[in-house]
């Protein structure tokens, strides 16, 4: 008896506790379940994103060119290369050759000489001695200028006119000597001058050399006995009679 009762008490011990293989089982699944995290809890419906609707956050590449796979790694800017500073462009001013210049100097003194040339022929010679006077200026070795210059200089000389002007200048400056030099020099170009003679009778006259003085004032009447001032003329020759200077 007593042995079929340890018989059943081994037979219930055996239905009651779990294999080895449940066992092993059992720890694997319990193992397992602890490495696995929970889910996170998803947000309510409301709070969900809309595909549709783009992130704030992310860029968005532009048409044509690659997004970048990797958002962590940005791509290097490239700066443009250092450009020296460039000088302002002017335009290049035209050089003057000293042949160039020579050239025109040339062409505007042989227009001067024609000028001249033009005014001796005129009998314009004061006026020809200027143009002569300024293509010398600008050419001094010019042999066309030096010798219209010479025959204007030789005509004025000679030109009874203009030594009677510059004779009645130097007596209104009270020069009386240097006035008979160019009323002489009258005289000489044209000895039918007869006003270098009243010049001559009035520059004596105040250099108190009162014959002379006559004598042109004669020579004047005598020339033009029916001039406006031969009254004038015969009045001036008693007063100097009348004096006893020599």
């Amino acid at each position: 008896m007593a042995g079929v009762l340890v018989i059943l008490f081994l037979a219930n011990l055996r239905d009651s506790s779990p294999t080895a293989a449940e066992a092993d089982a059992t720890v694997v699944v319990t193992t397992i379940s602890d490495q696995v995290p929970n889910p996170e809890p998803k947000p309510p419906a409301s709070q969900q994103a809309d595909p549709s609707t783009p992130d704030p956050g992310a860029t968005t590449p532009l048409d044509g060119e690659p997004a970048i796979a990797d958002a962590g790694l940005a791509e290097p800017v490239l700066s443009p290369p250092p450009t020296e500073p460039r000088e302002p462009r002017t335009t290049p001013r035209p050089v003057v050759t000293p042949a160039r210049v020579k050239r025109g100097t040339a062409q505007r003194v042989q227009e001067i000489c024609h000028q001249g040339n033009r005014l001796i022929l005129q009998g314009k010679f004061d006026e020809a001695a200027v143009q002569f006077n300024q293509a010398l200026e600008l050419d001094p070795g010019n042999s066309d200028a030096k010798r219209g210059l010479a025959i204007a200089n030789d005509r004025l000389d000679r030109d009874p006119k203009r030594l009677f002007d510059q004779g009645n200048r130097a007596i209104l400056k009270g020069n009386y000597r240097e006035a008979t030099k160019h009323f002489e020099a009258a005289l000489r170009a044209d000895s039918s001058f007869a006003e270098a003679h009243r010049g001559l009778g009035l520059a004596y006259s105040k250099l108190g050399q009162n014959v002379r003085a006559t004598r042109h004032y004669l020579a004047y009447i005598e020339i033009r006995p029916h001039a406006p001032d031969i009254a004038r003329v015969r009045e001036m020759i008693k007063q100097l009679e009348s004096s006893g200077n020599p």
